[in-house]
């Protein structure tokens, strides 16, 4: 949060937000706008989310339709917009944003959404031209790593005006602090057991956190209880699978096999249970220990490095993407909420205990 609040605090300086899908980037910028106070001007929406039919003329059309301003002249707001040319270049934006009286920040999410080669090359020029002509804007572009990469590596001289700003997984703390925050409003609490089992379920990502307070609060409720269970959680698991279509058909496409001695669903739980780099990188054979454990027998790379070959394929639903050379290949969930439901998948239909989920300070 520092360093983004730094980036809209120094005259020139840009941000990107950047790190898996689902980990609380946008609620990051969001909350950076409740701090920053009333002191700068924003979007009406807060927001703007990019997409692949977006072209550089199209972003700032959409930006600059809820981006309102006030001239000596005209005491009403109006908004940006009117100021556009159909065909939009980077001086056009700089030309707009000087109207604005106060500083202004400009966030775009889903920034690797935006496809359009031309448009993210512009949009670079644009926050170049900004910094260079020192207009009191701050531009904030939200996406996945590989965006940032892909800017900097085409772009190296914008790494000047631009701060890099990581959003990795939240930590079992603060996963802890957003459950306790949610219930205390409602005037409930929680086992300490039950929240260090929706830690462990949702793999620290914020959203299955959310969900897994949401549905084991319902079940205490239901029971007339003001207090979440171990149990309550547990239950929850069901409610979760339900509500998650688009991600259980990811999963089956990844693991139906005809076969019935297939194991590609033990080795996609294997990579689910598989400790993964701030970035959610794993290797292959970090896999070993997880593929050993839910086989009950010691197991080599070779013996299941077809199946990490073939999550990351169209007919398994490409679940994995690949980075790096042989040997030096690294994997990582396409859609990281996978992650999570490939382990709730597999506790609600018994082939993971519950003594899995415990640690040293669950165990009493």
């Amino acid at each position: 949060m520092s360093l983004a609040v730094g980036a809209v605090q120094q005259p020139g300086r840009h941000a990107i937000i950047y790190g898996e899908r689902g980990v609380g980037k946008t609620s990051l910028a969001k909350t950076l706008l409740d701090v920053i106070g009333d002191d700068f001007q924003t979007l009406d929406t807060q927001t703007i989310n990019c997409d692949e039919s977006d072209t550089f003329s199209i972003l700032w059309h959409k930006a600059f339709r809820v981006l309102p301003y006030t001239t000596n002249e005209k005491r009403h707001p109006e908004y940006l917009d009117s100021l556009l040319p159909d065909t939009v270049v980077p001086d056009d934006i700089q030309y707009c944003l000087s109207h604005i009286k106060r500083p202004t920040i400009i966030i775009f999410d889903e920034v690797d959404q935006l496809v359009d080669q031309n448009a993210r090359n512009l949009l670079v020029a644009t926050i170049k031209n900004l910094s260079d002509h020192s207009i009191d804007t701050t531009l904030i572009l939200i996406g996945i790593g590989d965006t940032v990469d892909a800017v900097i590596e085409e772009h190296p001289s914008i790494a000047r005006a631009l701060v890099q700003v990581q959003m990795p997984r939240m930590s079992r703390d603060e996963i802890g602090d957003l459950i306790d925050l949610g219930l205390t409003k409602l005037g409930m609490t929680i086992e300490p057991k039950a929240k260090t089992l929706i830690a462990s379920f949702s793999q620290n990502l914020p959203f299955y956190a959310h969900s897994f307070g949401l549905y084991s609060g319902l079940k205490a409720v239901d029971d007339f209880r003001r207090e979440i269970t171990q149990i309550d959680v547990a239950s929850a698991t069901l409610d979760i699978l339900r509500n998650s279509h688009s991600v259980k058909s990811s999963y089956h496409t990844a693991t139906f096999s005809p076969q019935s001695n297939s194991k590609h669903d033990i080795a996609l739980l294997a990579c689910a249970l598989t400790q993964p780099d701030d970035m959610g990188f794993f290797s292959a054979s970090s896999v070993g220990k997880a593929m050993s454990a839910l086989l009950g027998k010691p197991v080599e790379v070779p013996s299941y490095i077809h199946y990490l070959k073939e999550f990351a394929e169209p007919k398994r639903g490409a679940v994995l993407q690949v980075v790096g050379e042989e040997r030096r290949r690294r994997y990582r969930f396409v859609d990281p909420l996978l992650q999570p439901f490939v382990v709730i998948q597999a506790f609600a239909t018994n082939r993971l205990p519950l003594d899995a989920f415990e640690t040293d300070e669950t165990k009493h």
